[in-house]
C-alpha cells in the first residue's frame, strides 16, 4: 500500500508541476541577453533586428539596439521622445487606473533598469520596453499581446553585466545598431500604414471577432442551456416525488420466516446510517464514513462552478477594450479557486484509496455484531470480508468494476452462494446521466442463490432511500448474511442525485 501511495503522489505532482517545463530560451546576437518564453514562440531571422520572435497567434516581439545609449538618462530621453511621437500620431497611451502614470519600471538582478509602457490604436495593442544590458540600451516592441501578459514576458529577460560583454559584441555593434528614428518607425509599426494592420489576421485585437471568442460564446451558451434543462428536470422530479412518492408493494409473508428484509436510510450526519430489520422483529443499524466521497463531490462541483465563472470573465475581458480591475481580479480568483477545488477533489480520491471502506453493524442494544472491511485494491474488482466481533470470517463479497450493471457475488468458506445483479440497462444508463432523480432511477437488483432460489432487492421510488429484500427459499441464504450484504450494497453503491459514473 505504501508503494502505491508513493506512486500516486508522484503522478499527481507530475501532472500539477509539469506544465512549466515547456519553455525555450532565446539568445540575442553576441549573447547580449537571453529571454525565456513558452514553446509557442519561435525565432525569426531578420537582418535589421537584434532579435526577432514570433508567436503562433501572430504576435511579435522585436529587439533592437538604441544607438549611442549607455545609461539611464539616455533611456529617459528616448522614452520621452517616443511618447511625444506616438501622441502626435494619434496613438492612445494606456495609463495606470490608480496612479495615472504611463510608465512601469523595475530592475533586473544585475541592477539594470527595465521601463515599459503600453499604447493602442484602432484596437491594436502595443507594448514598448527599454532596458540596459552590458552597458548598452535596447528597445523591445511587442505587438498583439495584452498589456498584463506583455509585462509578464518582459520580466523573463536576463541581461548580462557590463563587465561580461565580449569584445566581439562591441566590435559588431556598429553593424547591428538601429537609430532612434528607425526604432520609432520600424520596430513598433513595421514601417506599414496603420490602417493596413487592422486587416491582418495575425494581429490580436480585443474588439475583433476572432474564432476563439466565437467558440467561447458557443461553448458558454451550450453549457448554460444544458444546465438549465438539467435543473428544470431536477426540480420537476423533486416536486413530483415530494408530493407523490411511490412505496414498495408489500406481499404476503410467512410470519415464521425472516424474509422480507427491510432497510431505510437515517439522515442527520455526514456519515451514512441505515436502519435494518427482518420479518421477525430484529432490528440493526449499519454505518460507514463518507468523508472521502464528500470531498470528491464538493471538489468536483466547485471545479465546474469556478471553471464556468472563469469562462464568463474571460469572455467579458475579450469584449472589453481595457478590462477593469474587477474583471481581472475575479478572473484570477476563479482560476485560483478552480485549482484549490481540484486539490480537494484529489484529496477525496486519495482518502477513498488509502482508507478502504469500513462498514459496522450493531444490534438494537448498540453491541457490534459484524464489521465489513475491504481487502486489497484492484481496478477490475473489489473484495470485502464480513467478520464477526470475535474475528471469525462469515463470508466474502466481491464486486465487479467497470460494468454497466452492478454485479455482486457472495461466497462462504467453500463456494459461491449467491449472485446479485442490477436490473434494467436503460435505467442504469439514465441514472449515470441524470442521477436517480429522487427515486425515478433508483437501482433494483435480482438475486440468484443456491438451491435454485431467486429473489429481488427493490428500492422505493421516493426521495428517501428505502429497500426491501425478498427470497423465495429463505433456507438458501441466511437472513443475517443477506441483511449485512444489502446494507453494504446500498452504502457502497449509493445512487447519486447528480450524474455519476457508478
Amino acid at each position: 500500500m505504501r508503494k502505491k501511495i508513493y506512486v500516486l503522489v508522484n503522478f499527481i505532482l507530475f501532472c500539477l508541476l509539469s506544465q512549466g517545463v515547456w519553455a525555450l530560451v532565446f539568445t540575442a546576437r553576441d549573447n547580449a541577453f537571453t529571454i525565456d518564453l513558452p514553446s509557442t514562440w519561435t525565432k525569426v531571422e531578420s537582418p535589421t533586428d537584434y532579435l526577432s520572435l514570433k508567436n503562433n497567434s501572430g504576435a511579435t516581439m522585436r529587439f533592437v539596439i538604441i544607438d549611442n545609449c549607455f545609461d539611464r538618462a539616455c533611456l529617459d530621453e528616448v522614452i520621452e521622445k517616443e511618447v511625444q511621437n506616438l501622441t502626435k500620431r494619434k496613438f492612445q497611451i494606456i495609463k495606470n487606473e490608480y496612479t495615472g502614470e504611463i510608465l512601469r519600471e523595475t530592475e533586473f538582478s544585475t541592477g539594470d533598469p527595465l521601463i515599459s509602457f503600453d499604447f493602442t490604436k484602432q484596437n491594436l495593442l502595443f507594448t514598448a520596453g527599454y532596458f540596459l544590458s552590458g552597458g548598452k540600451g535596447y528597445n523591445v516592441g511587442i505587438r498583439g499581446i495584452p498589456d498584463t501578459e506583455a509585462y509578464y514576458l518582459l520580466s523573463f529577460i536576463s541581461p548580462v553585466p557590463k563587465e561580461e560583454v565580449s569584445a566581439l559584441q562591441s566590435a559588431d555593434q556598429a553593424n547591428s545598431s538601429v537609430g532612434i528614428a528607425d526604432v520609432e518607425e520600424s520596430d513598433l509599426l513595421d514601417s506599414e500604414n496603420i490602417n493596413t494592420l487592422e486587416e491582418k489576421p495575425k494581429i490580436q485585437a480585443r474588439k475583433q471577432e476572432n474564432p476563439k471568442l466565437n467558440l467561447s460564446k458557443k461553448t458558454f451558451k451550450i453549457c448554460i442551456i444544458i444546465l438549465l434543462c438539467y435543473f428544470l428536470l431536477w426540480g420537476a422530479a423533486f416536486f413530483f416525488k415530494t408530493f407523490f412518492p411511490s412505496k414498495i408493494e408489500q406481499s404476503a409473508s410467512n410470519p415464521n420466516s425472516p424474509y422480507p428484509l427491510q432497510g431505510k436510510r437515517l439522515y442527520g450526519s455526514p456519515d451514512l446510517f441505515l436502519r435494518l430489520h427482518d420479518n421477525l422483529g430484529d432490528h440493526y443499524v449499519a454505518t460507514c464514513s463518507r468523508w472521502g466521497g464528500l470531498f470528491v463531490f464538493s471538489g468536483l462541483v466547485a471545479v465546474l462552478f469556478f471553471s464556468l465563472a472563469r469562462l464568463v470573465f474571460a469572455i467579458l475581458a475579450l469584449k472589453a477594450q481595457h478590462p477593469s480591475l474587477i474583471i481581472n481580479t475575479f478572473y484570477s480568483l476563479s482560476y485560483l479557486f478552480s485549482i484549490c477545488s481540484f486539490i480537494i477533489f484529489l484529496a477525496g480520491m486519495v482518502l477513498n484509496i488509502v482508507f478502504p471502506y469500513k462498514y459496522l453493524f450493531y444490534d438494537s442494544q448498540g453491541e457490534m455484531l459484524y464489521k465489513c472491511v475491504q481487502k486489497g485494491f484492484s481496478f477490475l474488482y473489489e473484495q470485502y470480508f464480513i467478520v464477526k466481533q470475535d474475528g471469525h470470517i462469515v463470508c466474502k463479497l466481491t464486486r465487479k468494476n467497470f460494468s454497466l450493471l452492478r454485479t455482486w457475488k457472495i461466497f462462504d468458506a467453500d463456494k459461491e452462494i449467491a449472485e446479485i445483479k442490477e436490473q434494467g440497462l436503460v435505467k442504469s444508463i439514465l441514472r449515470r446521466i441524470f442521477g436517480h432523480l429522487f427515486g425515478f432511477f433508483r437501482s433494483n437488483y435480482s438475486i440468484k442463490a443456491q438451491m435454485n432460489s431467486s429473489g429481488e432487492i427493490r428500492s422505493a421510488s421516493k426521495v428517501a432511500m428505502q429497500f426491501n429484500v425478498s427470497l423465495d427459499k429463505p433456507q438458501a441464504l441466511p437472513a443475517d448474511i443477506m441483511l449485512v450484504f444489502s446494507a453494504v450494497l446500498f452504502m457502497r453503491d449509493r445512487d447519486k442525485s447528480f450524474p455519476w459514473i457508478n
